[in-house]
C-alpha cells in the first residue's frame, strides 16, 4: 500500500482505488506472479512486487500480466483506454468488465461465437437491430486485426465473413424469403414514410416505385444500373461524345496506380449509389482512408440496404475513375429529368451538393414549378438560376435514353455548353423521398403506368 500511495501522491481516495482494484485482479485470476517473474526474470531484481511493477511499470513495458488479460491488445482493441494513459488491467477491473469489453483476443473471438449461437434463436423482430451490432463488432475486430480464422469451423468463418461485408444481404438472403418480398417491403415503408403500402393498388409515385422495384427489375435496368455497363449502351444510343472520360477501371483499389493519375479525377463505384469520392488535389487524398470507404462500398449489394432496389443486385462491383469536370469558376449542376414511357415531364436542377446544397424543380419549358423534393440531406429549393444553352438538348437526349421504359430518371451534367452524360435511375431514393404537395406526388404516380393486369 505505502508504495501505490507514494506513485499516486499521497493522493488517499486513488491510492485506495488501485489497492482495491489490486486485490480483484488477484482474485479473478488476471495476475500470476509466478508467471510474470518467469517470463521477465528481470522483475526480481527491482525490489517491487510483482503486481505493482506490471501496474505502473510493467505495461508500458508491453509485459503481459497472465495468459488471461493482454494489455497490449486491450489498449489497441480500446482507444478511449489508451488515450486516458491508465493501466489497462485497472480499467478493465474497474470499468471494462462492466461495460462488456474483451480481456483477450481469443475472448472477444468467443464472443462471435456466442453471437453465432443465436442467430438461430433470436425472434424475428429482434434479428435486424443485432445483426446490425454484430456487423458493427465485426468490423471493429477486422479492423483492430483481432478476428483469428483459426477459432471458427469453416461454415462458422464464411457466416461472419458474409455478415461483416453486408449484414442487409445476409438478413434477407437468410431470413427473407422471395415470397415474403412484399411483406417485407411493406414493413420497410411504412417504417421509412409513416404511410401503409397498398402494392395492388398503388397511386403515388413512391408506391408505383415500390411496385416497379418488386416487379419491374428487369436484366436491362440492371444492365442500364451499372456505371460501367451502360458507358456501351450510352455510346451507341446518342453517342460517345456525352461520356465523361474514363481514367480506369479496377477490381480492387491496390490496382490503382495514382502517379499516371492527374491532380483531379473523381473515384466511384458502379453498382450503387452515393459512392464516390470527389478528388480536388490528389496529394492532399488520403489513402488509407479512401481504401478503407472503397473496400467498404465494393462489398455492399445495393439491391438490400435500402428496401430490395433488385435490379441493382447482379451488378458485378467495380471501381472507376473518371475525369473531374468541374471548372473552379463554376459550380457544377446535376439535371435530372424524369421521363415516363419516353416523354420527359420534369427536370430536377441539384447545384452545389457538396456544400450547400440547392435544389429546382421546373417542367421541360423550363418554368419553376411551386414544389419540393427533399433528399436525405438539408436542402434550398428554389434558387435563382439561369436556364443552360444545353437545356433543349438535354431533353432530347433524355427522351432517346428514356424509351421503352415507364419510368426512368435521366440524369446529366452540362459544363461549358457540354452535356455529359450522369446515370440512369430507376428509383430514385428507392422509392421514399418526400415530395410535395401531395397533390404534385400523385400527379407524378398518374404518369407512371403500370400493366393493366397487375
Amino acid at each position: 500500500m505505502l508504495y501505490i500511495t507514494i506513485k499516486e501522491k499521497f493522493n488517499i481516495k486513488k491510492a485506495y482505488t488501485i489497492y482495491n482494484a489490486s486485490k480483484l485482479i488477484k482474485s479473478q485470476n488476471f495476475f500470476y506472479e509466478d508467471y510474470y517473474l518467469e517470463k521477465y526474470p528481470e522483475v526480481r531484481n527491482s525490489k517491487i512486487s510483482p503486481l505493482n511493477h506490471y501496474i505502473y511499470h510493467g505495461y508500458k513495458e508491453k509485459k503481459q500480466p497472465s495468459e488471461n488479460f493482454d494489455g497490449n491488445y486491450y489498449l489497441e482493441r480500446y482507444k478511449d483506454v489508451k488515450e486516458s494513459s491508465v493501466n489497462p488491467l485497472i480499467h478493465y477491473i474497474l470499468h471494462g468488465q462492466k461495460e462488456g469489453r474483451c480481456p483477450n483476443k481469443k475472448t472477444e473471438n468467443e464472443k462471435f461465437h456466442k453471437y453465432l449461437s443465436k442467430l438461430d434463436n433470436i425472434d424475428e423482430k429482434s434479428l435486424m437491430p443485432f445483426l446490425t451490432k454484430f456487423s458493427r463488432e465485426l468490423k471493429i475486430s477486422e479492423d483492430n486485426n483481432s478476428l483469428d480464422s483459426s477459432l471458427f469451423q469453416a461454415y462458422q468463418w464464411e457466416t461472419l465473413q458474409k455478415i461483416l461485408k453486408d449484414h442487409n444481404a445476409f438478413y434477407i438472403k437468410n431470413h427473407v424469403p422471395e415470397e415474403k418480398y412484399p411483406e417485407f417491403l411493406e414493413e420497410w415503408y411504412f417504417n421509412k414514410t409513416g404511410k401503409k403500402l397498398d402494392l395492388k393498388n398503388p397511386k403515388t409515385f413512391n408506391e408505383k416505385i415500390q411496385w416497379l422495384k418488386l416487379y419491374d427489375s428487369t436484366p436491362i435496368k440492371t444492365k442500364l444500373s451499372d456505371k460501367f455497363l451502360v458507358r456501351e449502351w450510352i455510346k451507341e444510343k446518342i453517342g460517345e461524345r456525352y461520356l465523361i472520360p474514363l481514367l480506369g477501371v479496377y477490381d480492387d483499389f491496390d490496382e490503382i496506380d495514382f502517379d499516371n493519375l492527374p491532380d483531379k479525377f473523381v473515384i466511384k463505384t458502379n453498382h450503387g449509389t452515393q459512392m464516390n469520392i470527389i478528388v480536388e488535389n490528389k496529394e492532399e487524398l488520403n489513402k488509407k482512408l479512401a481504401k478503407n470507404r472503397m473496400n467498404t462500398w465494393l462489398n455492399k449489394n445495393q439491391a438490400f440496404i435500402a428496401g430490395l432496389e433488385l435490379h441493382y443486385s447482379d451488378i458485378k462491383p467495380k471501381i472507376l475513375i473518371e475525369k473531374y469536370i468541374a471548372k473552379e469558376d463554376q459550380v457544377l449542376k446535376e439535371y435530372k429529368i424524369s421521363c415516363f414511357d419516353g416523354k420527359p415531364k420534369g427536370v430536377r436542377v441539384d447545384c452545389d451538393k457538396q456544400d450547400n446544397h440547392r435544389l429546382n424543380v421546373y417542367d421541360t419549358e423550363y418554368n419553376l414549378l411551386p414544389v419540393e423534393v427533399h433528399p436525405i440531406k438539408k436542402v434550398i429549393h428554389n434558387f435563382k438560376d439561369e436556364k443552360p444553352k444545353t437545356w433543349d438538348e438535354m431533353i432530347k437526349l433524355a427522351k432517346i435514353l428514356s424509351e421503352g421504359f415507364s419510368f426512368v430518371r435521366v440524369d446529366f451534367y452540362s459544363v461549358d455548353n457540354k452535356v455529359y452524360f450522369g446515370e440512369m435511375t430507376f428509383t430514385p431514393g428507392s422509392g421514399v423521398i418526400v415530395i410535395l404537395p401531395e397533390e404534385f406526388h400523385r400527379k407524378l404516380g398518374n404518369l407512371i403506368k403500370l400493366p393493366i393486369n397487375h
